[in-house]
């Protein structure tokens, strides 16, 4: 594993990390109870996704999907946070990247 010496990234990194410990330990529940899916998710859609096995590995599959995609954005937006505020102080770098962001897709 690397080291993290920044203390937010390494932060962020240990939420996602033991929030991708309880999905995977709900999510092993779930496998072996459908019905144990009722217990974890909003009110709203009690009985939707727990009533039949497909549905419910169906879900299962896209919450994990959706934590994965969600952890690499919070990581990245972490970085980028910090990298910005490195360069704050150098408003020529935030101005040219500014610049160069309301460019994007215009043609000369």
């Amino acid at each position: 594993m690397a080291i993290l010496n920044n203390s937010e990234i390494r932060d962020t990194y240990h939420y996602l990390a033991t929030i991708e410990n309880i999905l995977r330990k709900e999510v092993k529940i779930i496998e072996s109870n459908k019905s144990h899916l009722d217990k974890i998710v909003p009110e709203s859609i009690l009985k939707v996704y727990s009533v039949k096995e497909k549905q419910a590995q169906y879900f299962t599959t896209n919450l994990s999907k959706t934590y994965y995609e969600t952890s690499v954005i919070s990581l990245v937006a972490s970085f980028e946070k910090i990298v910005f505020a490195l360069h704050q102080s150098n408003g020529e770098f935030v101005r040219s990247n500014q610049a160069t962001i309301s460019n994007v897709g215009k043609v000369d």
